[in-house]
């Protein structure tokens, strides 16, 4: 990944723009002679003010778009679509009350944000100046401890989100992990409680949940 002083011309940069650009920054090529894909992206961050206007519902690249630092965007845009599936599934067969629909706009358009503010402020510290290098090394220096990491991984992967539920159980409003598979015979047993029957789901499986992050 290369920062461009100059945008090349036309809307896709060619393999002259980052050859230029590397011998602009480093003095030298490499030898790059060809490449599997080029692509162009800037700093814009922009976000649907409503995830849903009546019949039209936004989801994805349709209702944020922001720079990939950190490859947030398809984690983003499949939770969006999770999130709305199921959601307009029991709207359209009348199992749900239509309000059910409300929800997706309140849930998502947060977590939205969220990561709009953390692909901006990523975006800033890949400049080059001398003060954005030293926070760079005081970010790198916190992440060698386990607690900052794993809750910049959380981060970065959606699996921190919660959705207010009120009060219940922990896991309530949280994304469930795939859990361990029991083995019940020859082949492995569903785990997944509610789909398959209650002796299928095991012990040890139910229980390494606690204090993961699970159900949305």
């Amino acid at each position: 990944m290369l920062n461009e002083q100059h945008v090349g011309q036309g809307d896709e940069p060619t393999l002259r723009d980052i050859r230029e650009a590397l011998i602009a920054v480093y003095g030298t090529d490499y030898g790059l002679r060809c490449a599997n894909y080029i692509s162009r992206f800037t700093d814009m961050a922009r976000q649907a003010a409503s995830y849903r206007d009546r019949r039209v519902l936004l989801a994805s690249d349709a209702a944020h778009v922001h720079p990939p630092m950190g490859g947030q965007g398809l984690n983003l845009g499949v939770q969006d679509a999770v999130n709305l599936g199921w959601k307009l599934a029991q709207a359209v067969h009348r199992t749900s009350l239509a309000s059910l629909l409300e929800t997706y706009h309140a849930e998502r358009h947060p977590v939205g944000a969220r990561v709009l503010r953390n692909t901006m402020a990523l975006s800033a510290v890949d400049r080059g100046d001398d003060r954005i290098g030293a926070l760079r090394e005081v970010m790198s220096e916190l992440l060698q401890a386990d607690t900052p990491r794993k809750q910049y991984l959380a981060m970065m992967s959606g699996l921190d989100i919660r959705y207010d539920f009120g009060e219940g159980h922990a896991l309530l409003g949280r994304r469930m992990l795939s859990p361990p598979m029991a083995r019940c015979g020859p082949s492995p047993c569903c785990t997944m409680p509610g789909r398959c029957s209650a002796t299928s789901v095991s012990l040890a499986a139910s229980t390494s949940l606690h204090g993961q992050i699970a159900f949305s």
